[in-house]
């Protein structure tokens, strides 16, 4: 078994000019790393692009049904597991692009989860997606998608901003601090971390919700998430939720699912 200080999981869907991108980021500015591309299935000629891509950047290679986020990400986990020694393990989208990164800024972080500094092509910050959680914010956000309800789920979502401009202006830029919720573009998992929570995700949800999953599994074991500023990255996407007419089921579906999760009633 290999040992490394660093593991990527990268899970891609016909996206290889990104995955190129990232990993010439990875080249750049990380050291002692390996990456496990992870391919989930469309067709059999965008398998071949992003195994050749993993090919000549020397990643590992898996090729997996596309089930979605969760079971793709843990097929990579599992992956690693399997084959690597390695102290963190990240989860990364293939739209990222490594600005600022030493493996002295993981000083001090061998039994949390790490959530970086994200700036999306907007220039707004994607962490820490939630500072302090609001069980009042989250009631609101379930109780509106769940019944289609526009003004709860735009209350629930505005307690949450507050909270988190708050956070912005309490706290200095280069400031390490704990948070409740991290950013799912980039997660950098400690190796304790997974050892106590098993597989990061619930493979329940095809697409979405899962960081505010992770996050009460994280809470409820008393793992703590830092909001680690000095790692900087650029996401390409914006992810920004917003409350449409047309809005993705499988969104509404997956926050409801979540909540009911977290809180049914033992």
């Amino acid at each position: 078994m290999r040992t490394v200080s660093i593991v990527f999981v990268l899970l891609t869907y016909r996206n290889e000019k990104d995955l190129i991108d990232f990993l010439n980021s990875a080249r750049e500015k990380v050291e002692d790393y390996v990456a496990v591309v992870v391919n989930s299935y469309y067709d059999d000629e965008s398998l071949e692009k992003i195994k050749k891509v993993a090919e000549e950047y020397e990643c590992h290679f898996i090729n997996i049904e596309n089930k979605g986020y969760g079971y793709g990400n843990n097929q990579g986990v599992l992956y690693a597991n399997a084959h690597f020694d390695y102290q963190y393990l990240i989860v990364s989208n293939p739209d990222i692009i490594i600005k600022n990164y030493s493996k002295d800024f993981l000083q001090g972080m061998e039994k949390a989860v790490v959530a970086p500094r994200i700036e999306n092509a907007k220039g707004n910050m994607q962490n820490p997606m939630v500072w302090k959680k609001s069980e009042v914010a989250e009631a609101l956000v379930y109780t509106g998608l769940k019944n289609d309800n526009k003004l709860l789920f735009y209350m629930g979502m505005g307690i949450n901003k507050v909270i988190r401009i708050l956070f912005l202006l309490t706290h200095r830029k280069d400031q390490v601090a704990q948070v409740y919720q991290a950013h799912g573009s980039f997660i950098i998992f400690s190796k304790y971390v997974l050892t106590q929570i098993g597989l990061p995700f619930d493979e329940q949800i095809f697409l979405f919700a899962e960081e505010g999953d992770l996050a009460a599994v994280l809470n409820k074991k008393g793992l703590p998430i830092y909001y680690v500023p000095s790692i900087v990255l650029f996401h390409k996407e914006d992810g920004s939720m917003q409350f449409r007419e047309d809005l993705d089921q499988r969104l509404v579906s997956a926050n409801v699912y979540v909540y009911e999760k977290h809180h049914k009633k033992d």
